[in-house]
């Protein structure tokens, strides 16, 4: 595919005004715990009565993680942020921290731990590679900071039980938690130490999306899908890589045998799709997941991995950070917790498109959004093209008949008695021959003539 659009466009140069002295109330720094959800402000002066008893304990697979952490670069302050950790033996990548760069980690089960080491990443300012530099930060009693110390590496640990905080509250339950005096700071070498800067990041917990927003980081488990038949794929969401893309094309079609309203579309940019050819991880499982509850309202969930990789479209092999597919109205309903009402009353009022499914099951996505590009895992963003215009993203999908079948009529129809009525509705116990009659059987009721 040819790369046209600004938005495609990776600078391994980050730009003069991306640098940054840090602030000057730094000694001022005390101690604080991430003790809120989404944007509520940190609890200043709060501090860690020592992490929670908890045994080592592996983590779930691959999962997106909400970033919490202190920007103490100028004009800087409490962020969140998300991270896409990627597992691998005992590599680790970080998506997200720094851009489109990974972040390289070693995982050691036993400890239950991510050691990150001082490290190049992919970006270069004034000819020189930008660092990651793990730094230990003291204080004292007072929760002032009285030095910092450049030391070889940074541990975040797997907290399976959460951090208990003093007041009483947990937080990082099932997350990863660096110690209150480790912090983060990018810049280049021939600064290091001299105060300036990309970032320094400290007070650094990855809390699961679930903690952050109230429901859980998609992970696949097959016993709890069931097959249908291919659903129909006109894609949206990559199209805009080249304006063109490709024509509709089948895809693996599931749903949930909990609740038949989610329906997962399984390896919608694998080896057998038009993409495999530009996605450098068409050989990894990856998933679209859309709730269609309501017709008029559908919702494709936010952290799915759907498992496309840019790499190969950058023609830089470090940036290999995986794409997660979803639309604007699944993010307002899932991240941020609108109502079905909420949305559909937003979109009237501004005279926006929704993303709606036909009678026999054809979705149409006028609101497809991506989540990952430029490290962007927080947000559900739309490729731009040159001059920050938005490129038009828009999905459709046909859905098997068996997809949207409601379960259970056909067992209901098959385990109890036929029962007929007459045209006024009056039940016959044995119909006439010839006689024109309503059956009823189960969730049933069909006309025929009785033989």
């Amino acid at each position: 595919m040819k790369k046209i659009y600004a938005s495609l466009a990776v600078a391994a140069t980050v730009s003069a005004q991306a640098f940054a002295g840090v602030n000057s109330q730094k000694t001022e720094i005390f101690t604080r715990a991430t003790d809120y959800v989404m944007t509520e402000k940190l609890a200043t002066g709060e501090k860690i009565n020592g992490p929670m008893k908890a045994p080592a304990a592996k983590p779930n697979d691959n999962a997106a993680y909400a970033y919490d952490c202190i920007n103490s670069k100028e004009g800087g302050g409490p962020e969140s942020s998300a991270l896409y950790l990627e597992f691998n033996g005992e590599d680790v990548t970080i998506y997200g921290m720094f851009e489109l760069a990974p972040i390289k980690g070693k995982y050691n089960a036993t400890a239950g731990t991510i050691r990150v080491e001082s490290q190049p990443i992919f970006y270069k300012y004034q000819n020189e590679s930008i660092y990651l530099y793990p730094k230990h930060l003291e204080f004292d009693e007072q929760g002032k900071v009285t030095s910092d110390t450049y030391v070889p590496y940074i541990e975040f640990t797997y907290m399976p039980q959460g951090v208990q905080l003093q007041n009483g509250s947990v937080i990082c339950v099932g997350g990863w938690f660096a110690n209150d005096g480790d912090e983060i700071e990018f810049t280049v070498p021939s600064l290091k130490g001299a105060g300036s800067g990309f970032g320094w990041y400290y007070m650094n917990r990855l809390k699961t999306i679930e903690e952050t927003y109230g429901f859980p980081y998609f992970q696949y488990d097959a016993a709890e899908w069931t097959d249908c038949d291919d659903a129909s794929l006109e894609d949206g969401w990559f199209k805009a890589l080249d304006g063109v893309g490709y024509p509709a094309y089948n895809v693996k079609c599931q749903k949930n045998k909990a609740n038949e309203k989610e329906i997962l579309l399984v390896n919608p940019y694998g080896p057998n799709s038009p993409y495999a050819q530009v996605n450098a991880s068409s050989n990894k499982d990856g998933y679209i997941l859309l709730n269609i509850e309501d017709p008029d309202c559908v919702l494709v969930r936010p952290y799915v991995n759907a498992n496309f990789d840019l790499s190969r479209l950058y023609q830089v092999s470090e940036l290999a950070n995986p794409i997660f597919a979803c639309n604007k109205e699944g993010y307002l309903n899932y991240v941020e917790g609108w109502t079905y009402d909420e949305i559909k009353e937003d979109a009237e009022a501004f005279d926006d498109p929704m993303s709606t499914m036909t009678a026999d099951g054809v979705v149409t996505i006028p609101n497809a959004r991506i989540q990952g590009d430029m490290g962007a895992y927080l947000l559900a963003t739309q490729w731009e093209a040159e001059g920050g215009i938005p490129i038009e993203m828009i999905s459709t999908i046909k859905l098997p008949a068996n997809a949207l079948a409601v379960k259970g009529i056909i067992n209901d129809a098959e385990n109890v008695p036929a029962r007929y009525f007459n045209l006024q509705g009056v039940e016959i116990a044995n119909p006439e021959a010839g006689q024109v009659v309503i059956v009823k059987k189960g969730n049933e009721a069909f006309k025929t003539i009785a033989k």
